[in-house]
């Protein structure tokens, strides 16, 4: 699959002119659809990951006041979560390698924007580690998107990477997979994702619900400190109760 257009053409412009160039790249992109998700994809995840919000002014003048700010124009979206899914589907991409990368995208296109954003988590371990992920390749996994809702995918991902450890075996860890659902988005259940992966080494083995109790034990003794006087002791109380859950 050849590059788009718009990725082709900005090869002329130099490093110094790259900013604004890809800018008004991915305001052209966002007012069409199709093939063009791609483009837009790689595009924000490159301005995102290089900062150029802070590199490149407002058409009319004046500096984008945040990343936010930036995407909310460029990518005309109303806010940044819808941005940050066109964000997280480029990283993606760019994590592949460059032959898989051309399978990849003509799979995206095949299933659409929505069950792509889904099945980010899936495509970025896919990369990171090789092989399969909790038990298919990615060809099984883009097969399941064709044929389930996104709300069902989404459940999926969420189920088959946030409640079993890495490789796929053991028994499903509900109470993993129960927080996945409530992240607000990509990058919130990447993050519960790390910090359940370092709690088990740190707990050697831990449970989720372990985890946890170790990381409010650790985060109130950090923030005691911060409190105003009069709330260390009501503070006390519940450390207390925490190491009486652990024991």
């Amino acid at each position: 699959m050849a590059d788009h257009p718009a990725l082709a053409s900005l090869r002329q412009y130099a490093e110094e002119d790259r900013p604004a160039a890809v800018a008004e790249a991915l305001r052209q992109l966002s007012r069409r659809t199709g093939d063009d998700l791609l483009a837009i994809a790689e595009l924000a995840w490159e301005a995102h990951d290089r900062r150029y919000w802070s590199l490149v002014n407002r058409p009319g003048g004046g500096p984008y006041l945040s990343e936010e700010d930036f995407f909310e124009d460029v990518l005309r979206v109303g806010s940044w979560r819808t941005a940050f899914k066109r964000i997280a589907l480029g990283r993606a991409l760019a994590a592949l390698p460059p032959e898989r990368k051309a399978l990849v995208s003509g799979q995206i296109l095949d299933v659409g924007a929505a069950k792509a954003v889904a099945l980010v988590p899936v495509i970025e371990r896919a990369a990171a580690e090789g092989g399969t992920v909790a038990g298919l390749d990615l060809d099984a996994w883009f097969q399941r998107a064709r044929e389930l809702k996104v709300e069902e995918l989404q459940r999926a991902v969420s189920l088959d990477l946030g409640a079993k450890p890495r490789g796929g075996r053991g028994a499903p860890d509900r109470a993993a997979a129960f927080l996945a659902t409530l992240m607000p988005d990509i990058e919130s259940r990447g993050l519960l994702e790390d910090f359940l992966a370092a709690g088990r080494r740190v707990t050697q083995g831990g449970t989720t619900v372990g985890i946890l109790i170790e990381a409010m034990r650790e985060c109130l003794a950090s923030w005691l400190p911060k409190l105003p006087r009069g709330a260390e002791s009501e503070a006390d109380h519940f450390t207390g109760e925490a190491r009486q859950v652990r024991d």
